[in-house]
């Protein structure tokens, strides 16, 4: 079962896909981590950079550093960014420094007075004390500062911007680029550095969410890989299943994918290959059916032939030894053969005898030779009963017999008139020789739905029932001595059942109430 799993192709898409789809989120979630600060940080220097030079150009419509201060301030709050100009000496014009040395004057002037005028205090008044100037120094303070800042704009906003931007000066940032500004008359040098803040802060938050990405990989991976390997491999495993049945030669079955990527395409040829191949087995089983049919029909034949010549073998070895003893008694004057007209006219009998079987032999030859060649034509079998009547009219009347012809005046069919005189005339002269003298010989035929029914029927005699599946079979004889004494070849009948078997017709032969009946029925075309 595991092995099954494992080798399974659902399974191998699905952990194929999942892990393609992990390492590509991985790795781009790495990128995204390498390359962000460095790409971010050159959009934000490209950035500072156009914005210091219209800094400059802002700053030389002004008559002084001082009236730009807020100026400055904005840039430095916007682009969260410091700036430092210097005079010619190198001194820090902006930032402003006055407020942070007016403070420590105050603060140490404070404390001398104190000391000078001998009041005693204790630490925590000093402190309390210390606090109190300290807060009225940075009243001072403030308030100086307002009075510097009043030129630009509102005072409190200013000295809360330069505090920032005092803090993000101190943050480390970009690099420091230098720019020759001149304000009024005087020139000086601006110092303006960008800050990373907004990098740090962005690699931070990536930071903080890196569990949840990998949550979220896992989860869209997982669902991704279920997804892609059910598109790709059900399809599959039904053409698999499709192909398993074409292997046992089962073809009922089709793919139904109407999908117009390979996969349809290999379901459409799989269909295709399988309508043919079902075609081409039925044609190949119809063939080796037609084959074996075939073999079993030369089978037979052989068989046929094989018990026909032993047959025939069998029924000139008597003449022969006849003939022979005959002779052979007559040359040598032997005792009993000294009448030798009488044993001439005996052997001479036997002479005509075996000619007649010679030439149904030689007949049958020629039938056999002849059963796959066509030469059917259209006659008239009314026409070849009465001929074959008019033949037999005189031995009748010798035997004293009454015949019956019971035929419409036209009757026609497809057939070969060479074996349907065979049929005919065997037929009748196998009624007319084993018909006691006096009886009756009845020929019927009929038509019917494009069907033949012909039967001839001799009265007087009747055959055992066990006889009547032998009668066409070659020189069979119901009674050998009777039969011999009437002169019969025993091939007559033989002759009827292959003319028949020729004309693909169904024949046999029964017994009545008052004779025996040899019957056929073939179609008319």
């Amino acid at each position: 079962m595991k092995k099954n799993v494992r080798s399974s192709l659902s399974v191998k898409i699905f952990l194929l896909t999942c892990l393609l789809l992990c390492l590509i989120s991985g790795i781009t979630y790495l990128c995204i981590a390498r390359m962000m600060p460095a790409v971010y940080t050159n959009q934000l220097e490209e950035k500072l950079g156009q914005a210091a030079e219209d800094l400059k150009k802002e700053l030389e419509r002004h008559d002084s550093v001082e009236n730009a201060a807020s100026v400055l301030d904005y840039f430095e709050a916007d682009h969260q960014a410091s700036v430092i100009i210097l005079d010619e000496e190198g001194n820090e014009v902006y930032p402003a420094r006055e407020t942070a040395v007016y403070e420590e004057s105050v603060s140490e002037d404070l404390v001398s007075d104190m000391d000078m005028a001998g009041v005693g205090i204790s630490d925590e008044q000093a402190a309390e004390e210390a606090h109190d100037s300290s807060a009225a120094s940075a009243e001072q303070v403030q308030n100086a500062a307002e009075e510097v800042h009043d030129v630009s704009a509102g005072s409190a906003e200013k000295v809360q911007v330069t505090a920032e931007a005092s803090d993000i000066y101190t943050v480390e940032g970009a690099g420091t680029k230098s720019y020759s500004i001149k304000v009024g008359d005087a020139a000086y040098t601006m110092l303006v550095r960008g800050t990373l803040q907004q990098v740090s802060q962005a690699v931070e938050v990536l930071k903080s969410i890196l569990p949840y990405i990998i949550a979220v990989i896992a989860a869209a991976s997982f669902i991704c890989a279920l997804g892609a390997a059910f598109y790709l491999a059900a399809p599959i495993r039904r053409i698999s299943s499709i192909s398993q049945d074409m292997a046992e030669l089962r073809f009922d079955r089709k793919c139904s994918e109407k999908r117009r990527d390979e996969v349809g395409i290999l379901a459409r040829n799989l269909n295709a290959l399988s309508e043919k191949l079902s075609v081409t087995i039925k044609n190949l089983q119809e063939a080796n059916r037609q084959l074996k049919s075939d073999m079993e029909k030369e089978r037979e034949q052989e068989q046929k032939r094989t018990a026909f010549f032993a047959a025939v073998s069998h029924e000139l070895k008597t003449p022969v030894t006849i003939l022979k003893g005959h002779i052979g008694g007559m040359l040598k004057r032997v005792d009993g053969y000294q009448d030798r007209d009488y044993y001439l006219e005996r052997s001479y009998e036997v002479t005509d005898s075996m000619e007649g079987m010679v030439q149904e032999i030689l007949t049958i030859s020629r039938m056999d030779a002849q059963e796959g060649i066509t030469k059917k034509e259209k006659l008239d079998l009314s026409e070849i009963i009465r001929r074959q009547f008019a033949q037999m009219v005189e031995l009748m009347e010798q035997k004293g017999l009454d015949w019956n012809v019971e035929i419409p005046e036209h009757i026609y069919c497809m057939a070969d008139e060479s074996m349907m005189n065979k049929v005919f005339r065997n037929l009748i002269m196998n009624a007319v020789r084993y018909s006691p003298e006096g009886e009756r010989i009845t020929v019927r035929v009929r038509e019917n739905e494009g069907e033949i029914f012909c039967g001839v029927e001799n009265t007087g005699v009747h055959i055992p029932e066990e006889a009547l599946p032998r009668l066409f079979d070659a020189f069979y004889r119901v009674d050998d001595s009777r039969n011999r004494s009437m002169g019969g070849s025993g091939l007559g009948l033989y002759i009827v059942k292959m003319a028949l078997e020729y004309h693909q017709a169904q024949f046999g032969a029964c017994n009545t109430d008052q004779g025996v009946s040899f019957y056929f029925s073939m179609k008319n075309t």
